[in-house]
Order: structure tokens, then C-alpha cells, then sequence
């Protein structure tokens, strides 16, 4: 057991390191990586997990808020950030006091922007969207033609790099990922006609990397696959080492005997003599859990079932089975003990999550504490 915390999610830096490197080994050389590290890196902890990547040397940053780079900046994390949503007129002067990328998600932003250049006497570089079929952020094709003809006016924007999301690859066909593909090809080749050349092109994100290779650019976005979390990319889900575990601690055990109601309301009656144990974590530490129909917990490298409705600080298994079991031993949520794991895509399948995405380790809620190791 942790001797600080009764509950933590631990975050393996040499997973994190791993992941980064088996993945660019196998990128065309000078194939540049942006790490995404928006809600809070996927949940293991923007600020540590950024300055771990600028060690291992990734190229940029990518977030989806102004607030989540300012953050980085405060704690002096000083690698190229792109923001990859939306900004209102408030934040546009964070956008120049702490040098970040905004994304251009239409010609109204990009005169905003402009015009505040033009106040603070300052050029900002910026990276252009473009809706290759999301339906969401950016330009339609047509648009971003047009558009960056007229960005030559504007003096104080300096067009640093293009992309667009290949959406259709996160459990969809991949024919229908290489018509986006083409799509954005179509738009290159003409900017290529007219002269124009853009520093920067990406367009891959993880499920798309190595899976579409025609898409790798310039540079890739890395956020899912770096996580250690599978994304439905059969180039990397076997490969990938799973960079966070969450554990917890046996912190009460009764014997109980049959018939005894467990939890609110009552959903879970024993029907024989039992031993329950109470850990200290509940949907208000992982909302994940609110919806963990048949979820388990691993005790002693022993599964152990949650039994009752799972409460907002803390949860009960049934650990009859379990020989010796004893207040404080440590409990497994998300991880590995012993010979067994509980996957984050066995956590999902449960959950009703998008099990190609897991993206579960997002609800972890700023309750539970980050324990940074390099194993």
C-alpha cells in the first residue's frame, strides 16, 4: 500500500517514455510529434506529464483550451502549444502574452485576431483548420482556399501550419478515412499550384498513425496511443504499454452473514455468509465507476467483485474467497497484480465506453492524487 495515500493512480514515466519512442522509430526521419495533452493529459496530470515529454524531446504541445496552456506556461513549460479549440475575444491577449498557437477556426477569428496584433504591435503564429468531414472545428475545404488567399492581408497573422482530424478512422472504415485523406491531398496539391507552402502539415492522430501512412506529414498528433490506452490502430494497440494504474486500499472488512443488504438501496442481498471488504473510492474519484456493471477489483492477485451501488466515496467487494485478506492490503482498480490485469478495455466494455478509445482514465476526478514513478 502506498504510505501517503489510501487511494492514487500511478503514473509509469518509462511507459509514457516507451510509448514515444516505439512509435517514432517508426516514422519517416524528421517526422516531427505534438503530444496532446488536453483534460489534464487524459487524465494522468498535464503539468508533470508535459514536462516528461519535453524531455524526451517530443516537438509541440497540442490542448484544447486557453486555460490548459496557460497553465503550462505558469509552470514554465516553454515547448510550442497549439490550442486546438475554440477562443473567446477574453482570451485572445493570453493567446500573445504567453506565445501560444490558436487554432483559426473561421475568418471571424482570424480578424479578431488580427486587429489584436495590430493593438499590441505583435505577429502570432497560427495553424489552420480544416473540416476534412468532422462537421465540428475549422473551415470546409472550399472555404480554406479562399481563406488563405486572404490571409496574405493580414499582417500580423503568420499561417505557421495546416491540419485537419481524420475522424472517420476512430472505429469507422478506413476507406472512409482515405476519402478524408484525399480530400485534404486535394487541397495541398492546390496551395502547392498557387505557390504556397505552409511550414507545418498534420493531419494523424493517433488511430490514424502508421495505419495511414500517406497521412503522416510533417508532424503526428500523439494523445491516445502515448497513454498506453488502445485506439483501434492494429499498428500500435498490441505494442503499447499501459502508462497509469489506480489503486486503493482495503480500509474495513466485516463477516456478514446471509441475506444482509449491501449499499443504497439495497441491490445486492448476500445469499450465504460473507466477508466484505469497503474501499476508500467512489464515482466522485472515477465517475467511471457510477456505471461499472460487474466490475471487479483485484485483492491479493485475486479478482474480487463490486457488490451493491458503487457511492460517491467508496465501494464494497465481496472477498470470501480471498484467503487471509486483511485491512490494508492493497486493491487494484485499473492495473496489473500479480499474474492478473484489469484493462482499461475490460473497464470500458463494462461501462458502456467507447472501448476503442478508453477514454475512462478522463473521468479520474482531481480527488485522486498522481504518483509519478519510473519503473
Amino acid at each position: 500500500m502506498n504510505k501517503k495515500y489510501l487511494t492514487w493512480a500511478e503514473i509509469d514515466f518509462s511507459a509514457l517514455h516507451y510509448n514515444l519512442e516505439m512509435v517514432r522509430r517508426q516514422l519517416h526521419p524528421g517526422t516531427r510529434v505534438m503530444a496532446v495533452v488536453k483534460a489534464n493529459a487524459y487524465g494522468h496530470g498535464a503539468v508533470e506529464v508535459s514536462r516528461a515529454l519535453v524531455d524526451y524531446g517530443v516537438d509541440a504541445l497540442a490542448v484544447s483550451t486557453v486555460s490548459e496552456a496557460v497553465q503550462l506556461r505558469k509552470n514554465k513549460i516553454g515547448s510550442p502549444i497549439l490550442v486546438l479549440g475554440p477562443v473567446t475575444d477574453q482570451e485572445m491577449e493570453d493567446l500573445f502574452e504567453y506565445s501560444l498557437i490558436p487554432t483559426l477556426n473561421s475568418p471571424e477569428m482570424a480578424s479578431s485576431l488580427n486587429q489584436w496584433g495590430r493593438q499590441r504591435g505583435q505577429k502570432i503564429k497560427v495553424h489552420l483548420r480544416i473540416d476534412a468531414g468532422m462537421g465540428s472545428y475549422g473551415l470546409l475545404p472550399g472555404e480554406g482556399l479562399l481563406f488563405i488567399n486572404k490571409l496574405a492581408a493580414m499582417d500580423f497573422l503568420e499561417l505557421g501550419g495546416i491540419y485537419t482530424h481524420i475522424n472517420a478512422i476512430y472505429g469507422g472504415k478506413r476507406e472512409d478515412a482515405i476519402k478524408q485523406v484525399a480530400g485534404f491531398e486535394h487541397i495541398m496539391a492546390q496551395l502547392s499550384h498557387r505557390g504556397i507552402h505552409i511550414p507545418v502539415v498534420h493531419a494523424s492522430s493517433s488511430p490514424a498513425v502508421l495505419k495511414i501512412p500517406q497521412a503522416e506529414y510533417d508532424m503526428i498528433r500523439l494523445g491516445i496511443a502515448l497513454y498506453g490506452l488502445p485506439c483501434g490502430n492494429s499498428c500500435l494497440d498490441e505494442r503499447v504499454r499501459a502508462v497509469m494504474q489506480i489503486k486503493t486500499a482495503v480500509v474495513a472488512i466485516k463477516e456478514v452473514g446471509s441475506d444482509f443488504g449491501v449499499g443504497y438501496g439495497w441491490t445486492f442481498t448476500t445469499r450465504n455468509p460473507a466477508c466484505i471488504a469497503t474501499l476508500p473510492l467512489g464515482y466522485a474519484d472515477a465517475g467511471f465507476l457510477h456505471f461499472y456493471n460487474g466490475g471487479e477489483v483485484l485483492i491479493r492477485s485475486q479478482r474480487a467483485p463490486i457488490i451493491g451501488k458503487v457511492c460517491m466515496d467508496h465501494l464494497i467487494v465481496d472477498v470470501s474467497h480471498i484467503k487471509d485478506v486483511a485491512v490494508g492490503d492493497e486493491a487494484v482498480v485499473l492495473g496489473e497484480q500479480g499474474n492478473e490485469r484489469i484493462s482499461a478495455e475490460e473497464i470500458a466494455r463494462r461501462c458502456g465506453i467507447n472501448e476503442n478509445n478508453c477514454d475512462l482514465v478522463c473521468l479520474l476526478g482531481p480527488r485522486i492524487p498522481r504518483v509519478y514513478k519510473n519503473s
